[in-house]
């Protein structure tokens, strides 16, 4: 036969785990539900005796191939009442939701037998009446009746899949809720049922309808294979009505010092809006835009205009870890910056010992970074220089509409680029007055979420196996192979996640479940993060001040030397590393009523790479040196007498074959 059609039609997720809970039962027959796997099916004509006969066989099975999940002699529902002008019929005892194991990528779809069994239909599939089968796939009933309906999803968990169990095609009430079960762990579709229920039967919005609904988005699981999503950023809007609560976790807001990211219109969170829309916009609901991934769990920190977006960064690790999601990956849309002698802000070319130890705790769980490479062409951000240190870090730079940007940077350490601009925001966040932005925020918000879309569709790759799969499959776009203008390319989601499916996993000590000491901060100087992006539609200026406490000295030194090769069936890639550097900063302050403080700082570094990447179609080669020596000394005496001064000299060279 030839395909059956996409609707009544599921595919087995990641995980191979489908969840089944019986929610409600209003029909007065007492039948049996099954699911059966379609692969290998293609041979049999839907609906024909011999069609009938092997899903029945492969649903007795209680296998991969299917199983019987609900059998209404015996089961309860979940949920007992009754809609308006029915009856109470819910007998028996609730077994719970049901979980089965099925091969990743399998299709599968339900089989409702009215009032009888599957056993009976096995043995006898011509039946009649109402031990007749009947199909989620309108092709394999009777006049292609469609028997199974679809409740929009307001969990963003699954789907409610509500059915009728009369003939549509005869004599049905339609009203659709003599079976409604919850399934997730699958993606698939069905019939909305607005478009299939009578409406003087729709019970959406009676009392007992209602508690169904509520009870759902209540108590819905999320997906066990997507990662946890983190957004660091400016903070949130508190009204979102493209956004699902139910997936996002609140974290730390450090600049008003509460649990609450969430705030009021005209409070300044129009950047973290923008980034949270982008990647977690509900899809498909008729407001808006779609995100990229709406199915993702979410965390939010407000944390950018603090100078302690390090502590949110282990905060996030540690809600990662307490999440029980297997993966986790970070968006940081801002750049880390410093104020001049003359007051105004460039970016920020050191890390502090906080933000290296923050760094090194979500490299050691295997979470990863996706970073802004900056706004400022020529000089490349502390976070895109760090990249050569950390390989959890992704650095995203901006194309719009030619190679790169004109506010993005180029350099060594972009990983990849992506799309730097997006309409006006107001089209995509309804009831909120927002501007349009662009810059590198826009770019790594999109690369945040195509990662969260890989691991979803394997969660068993490691973080590496993540970042190598954007890079190889980004679209080449300037110089052949690797370019310092847009590093691997242009990011290409769909090609990312098709190939992250075949691609086999390679183990990494490096995982979320890790026993890792959570670092402590040493007393050290504050640096404030922003988010410096140049939005279409308003500007906005920001004020960075330094935050220094007592006398203190911290030194690191660090020597990387990593070299890796992997094969698998799909493709072969070779890499190596070395790199040294040491940061020493030296700070003082006397408090006697005034700000006065000395610091000194010494950065100095030097880096050596060399990657091969073979998957039998394209081969990409790359090598590179960089040297970096940075000198500071800064004065500040707040008295009415005193001065400030501040002297600085740096150098940085690379060389990219």
């Amino acid at each position: 036969m030839s395909d059956p059609l996409s609707n009544g039609v599921f595919t087995v997720g990641p995980s191979g785990l489908v969840s089944i809970d019986y929610l409600y039962d209003g029909g007065a027959y007492e039948g049996e539900l099954a699911l059966f796997s379609l692969e290998g099916l293609e041979t049999f004509q839907p609906g024909s005796r011999a069609f009938i006969q092997e899903a029945a066989r492969r649903a007795l099975s209680d296998s991969h191939l299917g199983a019987v999940v609900i059998q209404d002699a015996t089961d309860a529902a979940r949920l007992s009442g009754a809609f308006p002008d029915d009856k109470d019929v819910n007998a028996g005892s609730y077994k719970g939701v049901k979980t089965m194991r099925m091969q990743p990528g399998t299709r599968f779809g339900f089989m409702l037998v009215p009032n009888g069994t599957v056993q009976e239909v096995f043995e006898r599939p011509k039946r009649s009446g109402a031990k007749r089968p009947l199909f989620s796939l309108a092709t394999a009933n009777p006049n292609h009746a469609v028997q199974v309906g679809q409740i929009g999803d307001r969990t963003g968990a699954g789907h409610i899949l509500a059915f009728e169990d009369l003939r549509t095609d005869r004599r049905s009430d339609r009203d659709y809720n003599d079976v409604i079960i919850h399934i997730q762990g699958a993606i698939g579709r069905a019939t909305p049922i607005d478009a299939l229920i009578a409406p003087r039967r729709d019970w959406r919005t009676t009392p007992m309808g209602r508690q169904l609904l509520e009870y759902v988005t209540a108590n819905a699981r999320l997906d066990p294979q997507q990662p946890l999503i983190g957004i660091i950023d400016t903070g949130f809007a508190a009204a979102h009505p493209d956004l699902n609560d139910h997936r996002i976790t609140l974290g730390p807001d450090y600049l008003d010092g509460d649990g609450n990211p969430l705030l009021q219109p005209g409070d300044g969170h129009e950047h973290g809006t923008h980034i949270l829309g982008m990647i977690a916009a509900t899809r498909n609901n008729g407001l808006g835009i779609d995100g990229i991934n709406d199915a993702a769990p979410i965390w939010i920190s407000r944390a950018v205009g603090s100078g302690r977006w390090a502590e949110a960064l282990i905060e996030f690790v540690e809600a990662a870890k307490a999440s029980g999601q297997p993966n986790a990956v970070v968006n940081l849309s801002f750049e880390l910056v410093e104020q001049q002698p003359d007051g105004t802000v460039s970016p920020r070319s050191f890390l502090t010992l906080p933000e290296r130890l923050a760094l090194r705790y979500a490299q050691q769980h295997g979470v990863i970074v996706v970073a802004a490479a900056g706004n400022a062409p020529g000089r490349s951000s502390a976070l895109a220089q760090a990249a050569a240190e950390f390989d959890h870090l992704l650095i995203v730079g901006a194309s719009q509409p030619g190679p790169h940007a004109p506010d993005s940077i180029a350099g060594w350490n972009v990983d990849l680029v992506a799309p730097g601009r997006l309409a006006d925001a107001s089209a995509f966040i309804p009831g909120i007055a927002m501007p349009s932005m662009a810059g590198t925020s826009v770019a790594t918000a999109q690369v945040t979420g195509v990662v969260s879309q890989v691991w979803a569709a394997n969660p068993a790759l490691s973080y590496q196996q993540v970042i190598d799969l954007l890079k190889a499959t980004a679209i080449d776009i300037h110089t052949p192979g690797w370019d310092s203008q847009t590093g691997a390319g242009i990011l290409n989601g769909t090609a990312a996640v098709e190939r992250a499916q075949s691609v086999r996993p390679i183990p990494t000590e490096r995982v979320l479940s890790t026993q890792v000491a959570r670092p402590l901060f040493p007393a050290s100087s504050r640096v404030e993060a922003i988010a410096r992006e140049r939005p279409a539609a308003y500007q906005e200026t920001y004020i960075v001040t330094g935050d220094y406490y007592g006398t203190g000295r911290s030194t690191l030194d660090y020597t990387r030397t990593e070299s890796e090769s992997r094969t698998d069936e799909l493709s072969s890639s070779s890499s190596h590393y070395s790199g040294s550097g040491i940061v020493k900063r030296q700070w003082q302050m006397q408090d006697h009523g005034e700000f006065d403080y000395t610091q000194q700082w010494h950065h100095q570094s030097q880096s050596h790479y060399q990657n091969r990447y073979d998957d039998g179609l394209l081969t990409r080669t790359s090598h590179g040196t960089s040297t970096y020596d940075e000198r500071g000394t800064e004065q500040h005496d707040d008295s009415p007498t005193g001065d400030t001064g501040t002297s600085e000299q740096f150098s940085y060279s690379t060389s990219n074959d």
